[in-house]
């Protein structure tokens, strides 16, 4: 059984907290999961959520709850319990909202009156510390709610439209010139999380000294930066209530400040924010903001972090970029096992990446230079393979590694056999009845893999084209395909040139063909859920190879247009126990220009794990002088360069389940955790008034 990385995880995820029953708690279901509630009375129930300690920013981040409660129960009654106190605040900032039929003060709360009640107001103590998952707030709610997966996961409040155009009046009547209208929030009520008060002046001097042209909306509730109080370009509303508030957010052109209550009613309410994070990790709290940034203190380990179009491997083992992954998804972590994707963020940088190229590949990957990756834990000098503890693995962010540090990558894990679906619509009145084999074995995989090679699919035909001189490859064809579908196949050689054609006809493994294994080069893939056992991972690889290999003096060799394609052959030796090298390269051919092409290379030592027809053209298989290592759990492959380059724009970041871990263009990588600032006031202290103006100027395009 191959052993699981574990390092430096951290402390023991601490139990789970009990939850607390309340008041008549015979005559009222208090329960993590209302949905099943409302599953046993088919929507007509009456449903308390209590959330009894936060400040705005948690009202706000519980209302995506209260929505999906609703819009997939419309019949029930949803009654919102929050803590009132002396503010009255909370109450008037989820007026006007149609979903919730009523809000009261949670100290007033009757159990008897609900057929189920809910308080949500300490289940964000076990995703809050270090070696928790890091979910938003949004995302806990939910969940303590029984819910997997939010219909509408943005907040949204409501202002009426004389609320909007009180708003528009007010910025009118205070902004003349019409100007872009920032909204500059001063502080949390949390030192840890709030800009000193004097970054906040010379942020304001710097946009006078450098004429920026624009009108400051002051929200200075705490008084901490009372000299702009009557500075020229600032609009002092830190008299205003929620409400009116709420409607200057909504005209305003931008928000900056820290991560606070005025952050989420921007976010609610559409408005653009540059927020200011010092302990807490930005991922958590503004990953359902899209139109909100980040500035992050260097307390913090790592934001964001690799480029649009890094390649992350889903729980198939296909490559697809980090940006089309989402909550629910499903990925390979640092040990090969298939893991779900709870979280993703995507924000602005505007600093340097470090393009990281690995030995066994061409295709260098772009991250930032807190990321951390899984390296072997050695002095970085060592250049003597045979002296390397491969067993002794450390965290280490990018700026850390050098040239031949050893990063790790691991092979996927086998899936547990399943049947055959053989569900494909038939359009057709009539089809032939062919045997459909219930389980893949060696012999189907070959066959598939050579269909990927050489093989095309039109809706009733299935045709491999063969060389002249590849007899024994046709008959294995035709001695396949009569044993496993009962089909026969006619020969004909192409007109103009020497190839011949095998030709079986057959709407339902033609379609199932089309729908497992892509259509066009570029697009060709294997069934890799099919994927059970080291026999069928031969036979994929040996069908392949028969058809679009060569074997040549030292290497084995495949070619191909596909670039998932390209990424499973190399799995495939992953599990044989060879590192493949994958190249790109871009060629101009007469048909198609600049047309890209993907090259896996093995040493010739995975021959002695195919049952190639062909292998006895090498005659003594050579291991070869790898670069890479292998332990018989995972391999080993060092760095050849690692570069500053300068990058301007979006990076991208996921957040997997358990492990905290994914595979980047095949290196396993941790994804953006993080370890809290011990000292957030001094984290916050390190954000640089020149990079906050930077990002206002950029997000005005001033």
């Amino acid at each position: 059984m191959r052993k699981h990385i574990k390092v430096a995880l951290g402390h023991k995820v601490p139990p789970r907290p009990r939850n607390v029953q309340k008041q008549n708690e015979t005559t009222v279901k208090t329960t993590a999961n209302i949905i099943e509630e409302l599953e046993k009375r088919k929507g007509k129930a009456s449903i308390c959520i209590i959330r009894r300690i936060g400040g705005i920013g948690d009202v706000v981040m519980a209302l995506p709850t209260l929505y999906h409660i609703k819009s997939k129960y419309p019949d029930c009654r949803l009654t919102f319990a929050i803590e009132m106190g002396n503010v009255k605040s909370y109450i008037d900032l989820v007026a006007h909202i149609p979903y919730i039929d009523m809000v009261i003060d949670a100290s007033m709360v009757d159990y008897r009156n609900y057929h189920a009640v809910n308080d949500i107001s300490s289940v964000c103590i076990k995703h809050e510390h270090s070696n928790a998952r890091p979910l938003n707030r949004i995302d806990i709610f939910a969940l303590a709610c029984g819910i997997d997966r939010l219909v509408q996961p943005k907040p949204i409040l409501h202002l009426t439209p004389e609320e909007l155009s009180r708003g528009q009046q007010y910025l009118a009547k205070r902004n003349p010139e019409s100007l872009p209208v920032i909204v500059l929030h001063s502080a949390s009520f949390e030192d840890k999380r709030s800009w000193p008060a004097h970054k906040y002046l010379d942020l304001v001097k710097a946009i006078e000294a450098e004429h920026v042209p624009v009108k400051i909306v002051l929200l200075d509730f705490n008084n901490v930066v009372v000299d702009l109080h009557t500075h020229p370009l600032v609009i002092n509303a830190s008299s205003t209530n929620v409400r009116e508030m709420m409607s200057i957010i909504a005209n305003a052109d931008l928000l900056v400040g820290p991560d606070s209550g005025p952050m989420h009613l921007a976010g609610a309410l559409g408005c653009p924010a540059i927020v200011l994070f010092g302990s807490i990790p930005p991922q958590v709290r503004i990953n359902h903001y899209p139109t909100h940034e980040a500035i992050a203190a260097k307390g913090l380990d790592c934001l964001g972090c690799f480029v649009p179009g890094s390649l992350v491997l889903d729980g198939l083992g296909v490559p697809q970029p980090i940006e089309s992954f989402g909550v629910g998804d499903t990925v390979l972590d640092m040990n090969g096992d298939i893991k779900e994707v709870i979280g993703a963020i995507r924000h602005n940088i505007y600093n340097l990446v470090k393009k990281v190229l690995v030995a066994g590949t061409n295709i260098p990957f772009h991250v930032t230079d807190n990321h951390e990756f899984i390296c072997v834990a050695n002095d970085l000098r060592i250049t003597r393979k045979s002296n390397i503890d491969f067993s002794s693995l450390v965290r280490k962010p990018v700026k850390d590694i050098k040239r031949g540090d050893y990063l790790v990558l691991a092979p996927p894990k086998l899936h547990d056999q399943i049947p055959i679906d053989w569900n494909v619509v038939i359009r057709h009145h009539s089809t032939k009845r062919i045997d459909t084999p219930q389980y893949f074995d060696y012999d189907l995989a070959w066959l598939i893999g050579i269909f990927v090679a050489e093989g095309s699919a039109s809706e009733y035909v299935v045709q491999f084209t063969t060389g002249p001189h590849e007899e024994d490859i046709r008959n294995k064809i035709r001695s396949i395909l009569k044993v496993k579908f009962n089909l026969d196949c006619s020969i004909k050689q192409q007109e103009g040139n020497l190839a011949i054609d095998l030709r079986a006809n057959s709407c339902l493994l033609a379609r199932w063909l089309k729908k497992n294994c892509g259509v066009g080069a570029a697009n060709k893939q294997l069934p890799m859920r099919y994927l059970s056992s080291e026999e069928i991972a031969t036979g994929f690889l040996d069908g392949y190879l028969a058809g679009d290999g060569a074997y040549q003096a030292c290497r084995v060799v495949a070619a191909t247009a596909s670039l998932t394609l390209a990424y499973q052959l190399r799995s495939l030796g992953l599990l044989l126990g060879n590192l493949g090298t994958l190249y790109l390269r871009k060629v101009d051919t007469n048909y198609k220009a600049d047309r890209t092409f993907y090259r896996v290379e093995w040493s010739t030592s995975i021959l002695q794990d195919l049952k190639l027809a062909r292998s006895t053209l090498i005659s003594s298989p050579s291991t070869g002088n790898h670069r890479w290592h292998y332990d018989g759990d995972l391999f080993f492959t060092p760095v050849k360069s690692i570069e500053a380059t300068d990058y301007d724009g979006e990076v991208c970041n996921i957040t997997v389940s358990d492990t905290h871990s994914y595979n980047i263009a095949g290196i396993s990588t941790y994804n953006c955790w993080y370890k809290p600032c011990s000292v957030g006031v001094k984290c916050m202290k390190d954000i640089q008034v020149s990079e906050v103006l930077t990002r206002i100027k950029k997000r005005l395009s001033l």
